[in-house]
């Protein structure tokens, strides 16, 4: 029983944080892609840095909104089922910088291979009315 308990424990936790990271970082990136698209401001800078800003900003956010999540998951799998609060915010603070990096790397690796191999150009959709 004590198996399934922590079972439940620890899969609770990583989809809580799974989605309220999924949450944080689909709002963060609607609202920048709104602000670096729709502002003429920033037409001059290439779309390719536009979006790079976009994806990092929004896997930092996301990052530090799923953390006490991520940290309760990983006590969980090293069978640390029933801790305070205490601990799992100071193992937060000592998995903060290595969770921030592993998102942020793992995107600037994927999204920076894609645009440095892809011969791609950005030409805003032409608008066509329906006779």
């Amino acid at each position: 029983m004590l198996f399934l308990a922590a079972l439940i424990s620890g899969v609770i936790s990583g989809f809580f944080g799974a989605g309220i990271g999924g949450l944080t970082f689909m709002t963060m990136h609607n609202l920048m892609t709104q602000k670096f698209f729709g502002d003429q401001r920033y037409n001059d800078v290439d779309f390719r840095i536009k979006n790079m800003t976009i994806y990092l900003t929004s896997d930092l956010f996301a990052s530090i909104m799923k953390l006490p999540f991520e940290t309760r998951k990983q006590l969980v799998q090293m069978s640390n089922y029933d801790v305070s609060l205490k601990l799992i915010g100071q193992n937060m603070y000592y998995g903060m910088v290595p969770l921030i990096a592993r998102d942020m790397s793992f995107r600037f690796i994927i999204l920076g291979t894609y645009y440095a191999t892809t011969n791609i150009e950005h030409r805003p959709v032409l608008k066509y009315t329906i006779p």
